[in-house]
């Protein structure tokens, strides 16, 4: 996580000619996006009855950061992302297989301290086992990477933590906004935007 003070991100597109990497002179800006989460409660109950409301809106506010992080930006994990076609998964072994494909992608790129994302459809077919080996796909998969099961992808992402980052200008707070008739309102509020810096770190099997 980078603190950022700024309302855009500064973007150069890199490209290797031959054998040099080159930055290219034109400036893109991709803006920060503010995430706003209201949620209202009725004042003057004890805190545990109003304390399952304030979970509900930091899971709602937290799925909307996950999204844009994952999807919704431009620079964001899925758009950024080197495109691998992905073979037959009804077929066991074929997942592993794929995942093993991504990683030495990620790794010949000189990248490390890669990670697995899945969705969880993906990770219920994991647990089969792959021929007569008697050893699941899960298994298999273990000694690459730590996994993380999400809902945001619909497919598997195999990504270096070295390429990621998230420039936050405004962390989560909670604003008490006042009186709405009966109900105290209340807003979640924060500003962030994510950066895949390359692509070649970070590779999605669809």
């Amino acid at each position: 996580i980078i603190k950022w003070d700024q309302q855009a991100i500064p973007f150069y597109e890199t490209k290797v000619q031959d054998t040099a990497i080159i930055q290219s002179d034109k400036q893109v800006s991709y803006p920060l996006s503010r995430i706003n989460t209201l949620f209202k409660v009725m004042p003057d109950l004890p805190k545990e009855e109003t304390q399952p409301v304030f979970m509900k809106a930091y899971l709602t506010h937290s799925r909307k950061e996950d999204l844009l992080i994952y999807r919704e930006h431009p620079l964001s994990i899925l758009q950024r992302s080197k495109k691998m076609n992905r073979s037959d998964w009804n077929i066991p072994g074929n997942i592993v297989n794929d995942i093993v494909r991504a990683y030495e992608q990620v790794l010949s790129s000189g990248y490390s301290d890669v990670n697995l994302i899945i969705p969880p459809y993906v990770h219920a077919l994991l647990y089969r086992v792959v021929d007569r080996t008697g050893t699941m796909e899960i298994e298999l998969l273990r000694h690459l990477g730590n996994i993380y099961i999400s809902p945001n992808v619909d497919t598997i992402v195999v990504i270096s933590k070295q390429v990621l980052y998230v420039y936050e200008k405004k962390s989560t707070t909670l604003e008490n906004l006042g009186r709405d008739g009966v109900y105290e309102v209340y807003m979640l509020s924060s500003e962030l935007a994510p950066y895949v810096t390359d692509p070649e770190g970070s590779v999605v099997i669809s």
